[in-house]
Parts: C-alpha cells; sequence; structure tokens
C-alpha cells in the first residue's frame, strides 16, 4: 500500500497532519522535517508515495526547492504554506504540483486531508475531457493526470458517445459547449437517456453565455466558466466525484448484505430476472444455484450466533471469490445463497461449484480457541431461459438442495435438461466431514 510523505520543519504540524490522514484515509505516513531527510526517503524507484505534502520554506530549502527535487521523482506534490502569495503560488501550478493548500486554520487541514482521501481514491478513475481545441484538452487532461485521473479524450459529442461505449468505467464527462458534429448539450442529453446522474457525472466547462442553466436541464451534474480558476475546476471534479462516491456507497448499502458482502435478496432477485429476461431474448442457458450450509442450526447452538455469523462472513467472502462477474451472488436468507449465470459461463459452473464444495469443506473456522468446521450442500440446475420464469427455475433448484439434503448433505446435485448442450453434470456423493457436517 502506498504510503503519503509530509516534508514539514514543525514536528507538531507533521504529526497532526499524520495523525489526520491516518485516521480518516487510513494510509501511514513518513516525516521529512528537511530537505535531506525527504532526499534519503525518496532515493527508492519507483517513488513509494501517494503524494508528497510540502512546505515551501526549510532550514536546507528556503527557497521552495524542495518542490522541484519532488517532482523530479515522479511524486505528485501538493504544496502545503502558512501563506498565500498569488505569484509564487502561479509559479507553483505551472511548475506541475497537485494543489496548492494554505494552512491557516483547522479547516484548511481538514481539506487537506480530504485532498489526500480524494487523490487515493482517484486510482483508476476514468474522465473524459470533451473539447474540439486541442490545446485546450491537452491543459485540462494535464490538470486532471495530476490528480491521479485516468484520462480519455474526444473533440466533440459524436467522439465523445464512441468513447463512453467503448469506455464504460468512465465517470466522469468534462464537456465544452459549442462543438461541431454534435454539442455539449446535446452530448448531455443523450448521455442521459442511458447513464443516470448516479452513473455519470457531466461537468460542463464552457465559456458560452447563459449556457448553465440549459446544461444542467439537459442533465448535466454542474456548471464551471472556462474562465474560472484551476482551484474551483479542481473543487468541483473533485466534489463531483464525491457524490458519486457516496451515491455508490448508499446503493451498495441498499443492495448488499451486510454480514457477507453479496447481493442482498430483493437486489439478487432483481439482477437474476435482467439475466433471465436478456438470457431468453438470446435463446441462451441459464445455470441457477440454490446453496446452504449443512446442519447450521448445530453451529449456532454450540458455538453460538457470533460464531455462526463468523462463519456466514467467510462463506461469503469465499463466494465472491470464487464467483465473480458473470456469476451473480446472493443471499437468499438466513444461511441459504442463491448463484446464477447464463450464457457460454453455464457450462463450467457444475465443476466450479464441486470445487467450491470441497474448498469449503477444508475452511477451519476458528472463534478464539475454538475451532470447528463447515459443510454445503447444492442444488444446481442448468436449463434453457426459453419457457421459464426466474421463479420456476428457482424452485426446481430449491428442490434439486432438497435432494442433497436428503441424500446426505456435503454434495453437490445437478440437473441438466435435454435442449441445454455441452454441458456435463455430476452428482457428487462425497462422504461428509467435519463436527458440524
Amino acid at each position: 500500500m502506498q504510503r503519503v510523505l509530509i516534508i514539514e520543519d514543525s514536528r507538531s504540524t507533521a504529526r497532526l497532519i499524520a495523525q489526520g490522514v491516518q485516521e480518516k484515509v487510513g494510509l501511514q505516513c513518513d516525516i521529512a522535517a528537511s530537505l535531506a531527510e525527504a532526499r534519503v526517503l525518496l532515493a527508492v524507484e519507483p517513488s513509494p508515495y501517494l503524494v508528497a505534502l510540502c512546505d515551501l520554506y526549510l532550514p536546507d530549502a528556503p527557497d521552495g526547492s524542495v518542490v522541484d527535487f519532488v517532482l523530479a521523482t515522479g511524486t505528485p506534490a501538493v504544496v502545503v504554506s502558512a501563506h498565500f502569495d498569488a505569484g509564487l503560488r502561479q509559479t507553483m501550478l505551472h511548475k506541475g504540483i497537485t494543489d496548492y493548500v494554505v494552512k491557516r486554520n483547522p479547516e484548511d487541514m481538514q481539506y487537506l486531508i480530504r485532498l489526500v482521501a480524494r487523490l487515493a481514491a482517484n486510482e483508476g478513475t476514468e474522465v473524459l475531457v470533451v473539447d474540439d481545441s486541442p490545446v485546450w484538452r491537452a491543459h485540462i487532461a494535464a490538470l486532471l493526470r495530476r490528480q491521479r485521473l485516468t484520462v480519455h479524450l474526444a473533440a466533440d459529442g459524436v467522439e465523445a458517445l464512441e468513447v463512453l461505449e467503448a469506455n464504460r468505467n468512465i465517470r466522469l464527462v468534462l464537456t465544452d459547449h459549442f462543438m461541431p458534429r454534435m454539442d455539449g448539450e446535446t452530448l448531455t442529453a443523450r448521455i442521459r437517456r442511458s447513464r443516470g446522474i448516479e452513473d455519470v457525472a457531466v461537468l460542463a466547462v464552457s465559456s458560452g453565455e447563459g449556457a448553465a442553466a440549459q446544461f444542467l436541464k439537459s442533465g448535466a451534474n454542474d456548471y464551471v466558466s472556462k474562465q474560472a480558476a484551476f482551484e474551483e475546476l479542481l473543487c468541483r471534479v473533485h466534489m463531483n466525484l464525491d457524490l458519486l462516491d457516496l451515491m455508490r456507497r448508499n446503493r451498495e448499502l441498499a443492495e448488499r448484505d451486510e454480514l457477507t458482502g453479496l447481493y442482498a435478496r430483493r437486489r439478487f432477485f432483481e439482477r437474476a430476472a435482467d439475466l433471465h429476461r436478456h438470457a431468453a431474448r438470446a435463446g441462451d442457458a441459464m445455470a441457477v444455484v440454490m446453496l446452504d450450509v449443512d446442519h447450521f442450526k448445530r453451529v449456532n447452538d454450540t458455538y453460538g450466533h457470533v460464531a455462526g455469523d463468523l462463519a456466514l462472513r467467510q462463506l461469503g467472502m469465499m463466494l465472491r471469490r470464487a464467483f465473480d462477474e458473470p456469476v451473480v451472488a446472493g443471499r437468499y436468507g438466513g444461511e441459504e445463497f442463491g448463484l446464477v449465470v447464463a450464457g457460454a459461463s453455464v457450462q463450467g459452473l457444475p465443476d466450479r461449484l464441486e470445487a467450491f464444495r470441497h474448498d469449503v469443506e477444508r475452511l477451519e473456522v476458528s472463534l478464539g480457541d475454538r475451532m470447528f468446521w463447515i459443510t454445503i450442500s447444492a442444488g444446481c440446475l442448468l436449463a434453457s431461459a426459453c419457457g421459464s420464469t426466474p421463479d420456476s427455475l428457482f424452485a426446481r433448484a430449491d428442490a434439486l438442495l432438497y435432494q442433497a439434503k436428503q441424500q446426505g448433505r456435503n454434495r453437490v446435485v445437478v440437473e441438466r435438461d435435454r435442449d441445454v448442450q455441452g454441458v456435463q453434470g455430476v452428482v457428487c456423493t462425497d462422504v461428509e466431514q467435519g463436527d458440524m457436517a
């Protein structure tokens, strides 16, 4: 994990910043009280630091030369100064710093910590800059890359839609107003046909008079003038990304089961219904799995509900790792879970499920000095989505799970319809093991 370098000759200030970063962002910090100490810490290649927070006036570098040294190592630099000097600020921005923060009061320190958190979150975050001016595109792209953002470029709305279609992970679009082929207002409206404000934020950056209201009515999240200062653009970019993160976290809290991290029952069935609808249109096969922890009541009665929760949490973690997308995994309720997948991925699911069953029976669940084991039973149905409903497929998979229980537990029972080709299903009858089986 990357660290944060604090270059500050005031030990009390450095410790205050380090404490805030560690508590609020979860990153460890190294402190250098001089340029000489910073040289030692930055001697490692590549730089191990997410960002360096640089005081401009150090005992052995009173002229701010520490910033030049930090940038030369490839480490992003944020100037943290006790004084605001407009000329010096402009000079530092031209050098390529990430931001210029004045440390006057606790609110400034809070902004600095939020900035570090945003820089950490920006890693891998993709944005799109849309403008017909190559000079402006390059200028904005350079500013955004200093924020550790991955930047895509487009010259007009038509190209922007093509880039968005090819790069579905883009989360923020910065668009000009007047462009050939398709202007920014039309682009915004086109984006909103398929992508909501909680999915992709649109920040209009334009000098057009009266454009703000029209952009916002077309679905833009925000508007900033091209004449705005760098800090205002930066704050609006960060604010919109923060809001997207907040909406994503709230959606995950509503959609995810708190204990296991899997989809909660309602969202799981919504995803399953979507998969079924697409599979039925394409004439694809589906695999539906119902999975249950054997004798789970015995775990709770013997070891307590804390132990039961621990076992479910570990099982949920294993399910997430073993069955990532395109397999959809959810907690059906209690100790029961579901899996569903469609299309080409159906073929290998029975074998993957059997391998997973083996992994679970080898899992040691430890609670203090006590240790126990769990096993699972599963019913796996491979069927055509055509002529069926999600409810009917889950009912059949649940009946297969019941068969697995009746046949002795700790096994996978697979049923494959005749019209599902190329899928080999095996009924596994391994002997139960472990004192919780």
